[in-house]
């Protein structure tokens, strides 16, 4: 065969992969490997099989991504080619950050990054060093997340590489929204969309006016959210963006479902879920469907999450498996279903345990105690409760840890013991108005409110 022959193949394989047809990009890519390792091309083979490796990781067919990217490592190793290596181990590192298993993907980054460091790669290194610092994100162990990012962003700048620059930026942003730390966020998302205007970085402004998107939900003021998702969306639309469009129109029915405004939130969720199951986007798939659960309720909603928790398994989401136990024991608890709702999650909480998600955990525990306080099993509540309080409290997690002080004050409330309850949603209160959200510091307001009615009527 004739390199114009294999050359057609790849291309073929490419024009399948824009118009999201895995199967035939993988089918003609393996054609092409078959033909390349026959004469001796051992190079381009390793790339390709990384290629096909990506293409299987993007649809969430993480066994077969695995073996291919292990397939391609091998032949560099073989044939001595670090580069290479570097980046299909970079590869492998992220197909264990997407599943949920840290500690893996934290072994295969650092051999990557080192390697990049040992042959000078300054490029691939940044890269490495933002994708650590994802991994601790996900881990929610924030200071170390910092600490990479900050290091990939400083070689970005060293070697003038304002696309990894404006993606360190919007990273950054992004942990300084999970550390719910939101000014430093909103900061640092403003000086990416600023940076992507700039250099004409289209997906990467996309992204940070998404990402400043969040920010206003995260800070409950809706219509500026609405706004900075509406404009990100514009451009994946235009430059056919259909993975940032699937992930746009899901923020966007999330905020509408929130405002109650439901049927525009079913509207945008199903839009996104149909350009989500087109595309192969598996773990998004998940996503969205547990959104309409949360919306639709009832048995409908039911059916939303056992399709997404059949996903999450499939492709061995752990957390994702863990979020959506817990919304269907959630279901459950509205259907009165209690004794099936404990059980599940009981469930989650034995997985987030085990793969170290503390904030899944402490969510869990706050579940479980809602349970019992369902139950008028008020210091039993109280338990669950302070262990999720401890949890949230250490990992940094503002917005949970406030929710999670107005529970344990309305047990107190509920227990007649007004004193402790009005310190809890004191300090409740205290942390919205530190993160901004007034709309969350005004229902703590009303539940200070009644307790001083209480009192007045107990003088």
């Amino acid at each position: 065969m004739s390199y114009d022959e294999l050359e057609e193949l790849y291309r073929l394989g490419q024009i399948s992969l824009n118009m999201y047809d895995f199967d035939t990009t993988i089918q003609l890519w393996l054609k092409a490997v078959k033909i390349l390792l026959e004469i001796g091309k051992k190079n381009e083979a390793s790339i390709l099989l990384n290629n096909i490796g990506g293409v299987y990781h993007s649809c969430g067919r993480y066994l077969e991504a695995f073996e291919h990217y292990k397939y391609a490592l091998k032949i560099s190793e073989s044939i001595g080619d670090l580069e290479g290596e570097g980046g299909i181990l970079n590869n492998i590192g992220g197909m264990f950050t997407v599943l949920g298993r840290y500690p893996e993907a934290l072994q295969y980054y650092q051999k990557s990054l080192k390697i990049r460091e040992e042959i000078g790669d300054k490029q691939g290194e940044g890269t490495t060093l933002n994708n650590i610092g994802a991994v601790y994100r996900a881990w929610r162990r924030y200071p170390e997340a910092l600490e990479h990012y900050q290091k990939a962003l400083k070689i970005c700048e060293e070697v003038g590489d304002k696309v990894g620059k404006g993606k360190a930026l919007n990273n950054i942003g992004e942990l300084y929204r999970a550390w719910c730390k939101f000014r430093e966020a909103i900061e640092y998302y403003e000086y990416a969309l600023t940076m992507c205007k700039e250099i004409r970085d289209k997906i990467g402004e996309g992204k940070a006016l998404n990402n400043i998107g969040e920010m206003y939900r995260a800070w409950s003021r809706y219509p500026k959210a609405i706004e900075y998702y509406r404009r990100s969306l514009e451009i994946c639309v235009e430059i056919g963006d259909r993975e940032g469009e699937g992930t746009t129109l899901n923020n966007i029915g999330s905020v509408y479902a929130v405002s109650g405004r439901r049927e525009e939130a079913i509207e945008c969720l199903k839009k996104s879920l149909k350009i989500r199951e087109e595309i192969g986007d598996r773990e998004g798939e998940g996503t969205t469907l547990n959104n309409l659960a949360h919306v639709c309720g009832g048995w409908d909603g039911l059916e939303y999450s056992q399709k997404a928790l059949k996903i999450h398994e499939e492709i061995g989401d752990k957390i994702g498996e863990a979020v959506t136990l817990n919304n269907i024991a959630t279901s459950y608890m509205f259907l009165f279903k209690v004794k099936e709702a404990l059980k599940i999650y009981e469930k989650a909480l034995k997985i987030c345990e085990k793969i170290g998600d503390k904030t899944g955990e402490a969510v869990t525990l706050n579940n479980i105690g809602i349970w019992h306080w369902f139950g008028r099993q008020c210091e039993k509540a109280l338990e669950y409760f302070q262990n999720a309080l401890k949890i949230f409290t250490e990992i940094g997690n503002k917005v949970e840890e406030s929710r999670t002080r107005v529970n344990i004050g309305g047990v107190y409330r509920q227990l007649g013991r007004y004193q402790e309850a009005l310190e809890y949603y004191q300090n409740a209160l205290k942390i919205r108005e530190e993160i901004g959200d007034k709309r969350g510091g005004g229902t703590i307001d009303n539940n200070i409110g009644l307790i001083y009615h209480a009192w007045r009527m107990i003088q």
